[in-house]
């Protein structure tokens, strides 16, 4: 479509792509329709904001043009869990498991249940912090440095493009992870562990685990916030990142293998982009 940068066309087709998907693989009931209808909405509104931004007087919407596709994502990920089935009709766990038990044998994914609580919250506030590695870097290098719009446009990019991948993938490859295990072995706790049991009742509905799409995406903004904002913080950023990969396992979300997977989707997916910039760069000259 005419207007749409490249990470609206992403938001876009994805968006239009499952809602066709699910009027043609839907059950027509209520949900699904809804569900088919926020799709549709959210790429109207990404196509009208477009517009709105291309405008001479349309600054004011740039800052929301730019990060819808990031605001949009909590919405889609909860969809996509709720629409997993529409393809293969049951999770595949059951092969998940057994693969991770061949590379991990021992169910490495039970063993947090058993840290001390004071551990067990460390881990689920690193899990946690998932949310700000995701936001914050680029929130701030975006502001205290506007000459480098440009690379935090290029950020939004590999981060929609990673997290749609792994949305899109999950109709065809649903894995729930280990939930219904972590809930009946994980203590209460006092503040990150329920927090985090907050957040997964209101966004996930099962499947994604398998790569573990908060581990690709913590490689991408891990890579974008210590080798393009703060190259001398590149060491701590990946240290975030793989504590965070580390905690999706400990926390009893992931598999092992799901945070093995995502770290190499994740590289991958960072990998095109790059490539795809580096062409167009090259293209420019």
């Amino acid at each position: 479509m005419p207007g749409l940068n490249a990470t609206d066309r992403l938001l876009v087709g994805y968006t239009l792509g499952v809602a066709l998907l699910t009027a043609i693989a839907g059950r027509d009931n209520r949900s699904q329709l809804a569900l088919a209808g926020l799709h549709v909405t959210i790429a109207g509104f990404a196509v009208a904001l477009a517009r709105l931004d291309s405008r001479p007087a349309g600054s004011g919407w740039s800052w929301l043009h730019r990060w819808l596709p990031v605001l949009a994502l909590p919405w889609l990920y909860d969809a996509a869990g709720r629409l997993r089935h529409l393809v293969v009709t049951h999770d595949l766990d059951a092969w998940i498991a057994r693969a991770d038990d061949a590379v991990f044998p021992g169910r490495w994914y039970l063993a947090g249940a058993r840290w001390p609580l004071p551990a067990l919250e460390l881990a689920h506030a690193v899990y946690f912090s998932y949310y700000l590695l995701l936001f914050v870097p680029a929130l701030v290098a975006e502001r205290r440095r506007p000459h480098e719009r440009s690379m935090v446009d290029l950020y939004l990019r590999a981060l929609t493009a990673t997290l749609l991948a792994h949305y899109a993938l999950n109709f065809v490859l649903p894995v729930a992870g280990p939930l219904a295990e972590r809930s009946r072995d994980m203590p209460a706790g006092a503040l990150f562990l329920p927090l985090m049991n907050a957040i997964y009742v209101a966004f996930d509905r099962g499947g994604l685990a398998f790569p573990g799409t908060h581990v690709a995406a913590s490689v991408v903004a891990a890579w974008f916030a210590g080798r393009r904002f703060y190259p001398r913080a590149a060491a701590g950023f990946a240290a975030w990142a793989a504590a965070i990969a580390a905690s999706t396992v400990v926390c009893g979300y992931h598999y092992p293998i799901d945070a093995l997977a995502g770290l190499a989707t994740g590289g991958a997916c960072l990998a095109v982009v790059l490539r795809s910039e580096s062409q167009q760069a090259a293209g420019a000259r």
